[in-house]
């Protein structure tokens, strides 16, 4: 198993509960204890998983979802909360996260992450890919098509992308018709 997981709760005995919990299942964790980290780490850092918690003080995990979701929208995320916050977490799976599950943290949150993780390898397949039909690059997803950095030989983006379906695209260092 090598999936990445961040993990962000600012109750820092939850978050260590949780770490644990991960850690021994083989994920790659990266925990931290506030949404302003997990959003100057997202801003470098693309994981497999998030898992949020919903209420913390200052960036909350609406905000954390939002920023996950415009930088990365194949990654999942999942939300957690401990509070009785219906709407908040009804406003979650609106905007996407996969899931939710309820604090504090046990077994059954590594049920609905190895779910969420499923879905997620299930749903790489029906991804579209951009190709540049003259020199053969691809485009990075999520990317300005228009930045000539966002086109990447295809090898690579293979190796690291093995779900993809591809279509054809010019990219902007090449001539419109080939």
């Amino acid at each position: 198993m090598n999936e990445t997981i961040l993990a962000i709760d600012d109750d820092t005995e939850a978050l260590s509960t949780l770490e644990t919990l991960l850690l021994k299942e083989g994920f790659f964790v990266t925990a931290v204890d506030s949404g302003e980290k997990a959003i100057n780490l997202i801003k470098d850092n693309e994981y497999n998983l998030v898992l949020t918690d919903l209420v913390m003080r200052g960036i909350d995990g609406l905000t954390v979802l939002d920023e996950v979701k415009s930088r990365y929208p194949q990654t999942v995320v999942i939300v957690a909360s401990e509070y009785g916050v219906m709407e908040s977490v009804i406003e979650a799976l609106r905007k996407r996260a996969i899931d939710y599950v309820m604090k504090p943290y046990d077994e059954e949150v590594l049920l609905c992450i190895r779910n969420a993780l499923e879905r997620q390898k299930k749903g790489k397949a029906k991804t579209i890919l951009h190709l540049c039909l003259s020199c053969k690059k691809v485009q990075r997803l999520n990317s300005d098509s228009n930045n000539p950095e966002s086109w990447i030989t295809f090898e690579t983006f293979n190796k690291e992308n093995p779900y993809l379906k591809i279509i054809d695209d010019t990219c902007p260092e090449c001539p419109s018709n080939p």
